[in-house]
């Protein structure tokens, strides 16, 4: 009988837990994060600006008042590169460059003041930088610039026309953050699910139908890749689900880890005790992981004549029933995690849509 090497699985889940503890950290922690841009609300937010005449006796001055807001969920943009240009209709010199100023007391309002060299009629263009470099977007609109030398009735219809709002929708263009992070986030994560369930699937067939007599080492060698491949597929899947929790979740980033405003969304509670389940999947998998990789260490096969399936021969018998629970119990944590799954995108969605569904 081989000398069976002894397991160090203590060794194995305290890397894994390390590496979520600290993939964990630097989400919630990370002082570079801005906690009110997530892509989870969209990229169309609706941007209201309203032109205002500060001091009568300069009538080239202006103050603009941009107010940025999801067009989903009327949430806040906040922590935006907000600047202004302008162009002459009828020719002359142009306005470049004029950043607005973000009012922390206002969150998603942003201020500026713009002195026009000239009267006449000016293509105002606002370009939104959105924080974290997730993309960027630009409104267009034309605005009067007159002589302010008029009577006080005229002032303030003057007034009254400048405070006018005008709505327009910005699309944040393509770019490699948040686009191509969150795809290649979701590659891997579909990747290591899709790893891990294929490995351990494999030891489910094996455990239940037994092993080919071509291949009567086929448990030997499936252990010496078992636990490497099946770790690292864990690790993706946790590292994956900490960044989606974090920035695909149905609220701004830090997302599911702002408890509080998860449980004031609607639905929010729902969704928080659907995603608890996809964390206690991950750590209930871990355990079974590295059971059926000291079962697969005791295995070892005896070819039968005739060809055919054989009968795995494990050190003691008891191994064998043990291997047929644990792959299927895994297997079952398999089915509930896609069921789980979609019923969480289906409450982000609700969760959305409840947004505009009255209160009473």
């Amino acid at each position: 009988m081989p000398a069976i090497v002894k397991n160090k699985p203590c060794r194995y889940l305290g890397l894994a837990i390390l590496v979520l503890i600290i993939s964990l950290l630097l989400m919630v922690l990370n002082p570079g994060r801005n906690p009110d841009l997530a892509e989870a609300h969209g990229k169309e937010p609706t941007v209201g600006v309203t032109s205002l005449i500060p001091n009568p006796e300069q009538p080239l001055l202006r103050l603009y008042r941009a107010h940025i807001v999801y067009a989903a969920d009327n949430d806040q943009v906040d922590g935006a590169t907000v600047m202004l240009s302008a162009q002459r209709k009828e020719g002359g010199p142009e306005i470049t460059s004029v950043q607005l100023t973000g009012i922390k007391e206002q969150p998603g309002v942003y201020v500026g003041e713009v002195e026009f060299p000239r009267f006449g009629s000016w293509e105002v263009s606002i370009r939104i930088f959105a924080a974290l470099g997730q993309g960027q977007g630009l409104t267009q609109f034309v605005d009067q610039i007159r002589p302010a030398i008029i009577g006080p009735g005229e002032e303030a219809a003057l007034l009254a026309d400048a405070e006018r709002v005008r709505k327009s929708q910005v699309f944040f263009q393509f770019a490699w953050w948040p686009d191509v992070v969150n795809i290649m986030v979701r590659i891997v994560h579909s990747v290591s699910g899709m790893t891990y369930f294929v490995i351990t699937g494999l030891i489910l067939f094996m455990a239940w139908a037994g092993v080919p007599s071509a291949w009567p080492n086929l448990p030997r060698n499936i252990g010496r890749f078992f636990l490497p491949a099946v770790l690292a597929s864990l690790v993706g899947l946790g590292a994956t689900g900490l960044y989606s929790a974090a920035f695909d979740a149905p609220i701004k980033s830090p997302g599911i880890y702002d408890i509080g405003g998860m449980l004031e969304l609607p639905y929010g509670e729902a969704y928080l005790g659907a995603f608890l389940v996809k964390p206690l999947a991950w750590f209930a998998m871990v355990f079974l992981v590295f059971a059926m990789h000291r079962h697969l260490k005791n295995y070892r096969g005896a070819p039968m004549l005739g060809g055919g399936v054989i009968a795995v021969y494990p050190a003691r018998p008891t191994l064998a029933l043990s291997l047929k629970r644990l792959a299927t119990i895994n297997a079952g944590i398999g089915l509930i995690l896609v069921a789980d799954v979609a019923l969480v995108i289906y409450l982000h969605y609700l969760s959305h849509l409840g947004v505009f569904l009255p209160s009473n």
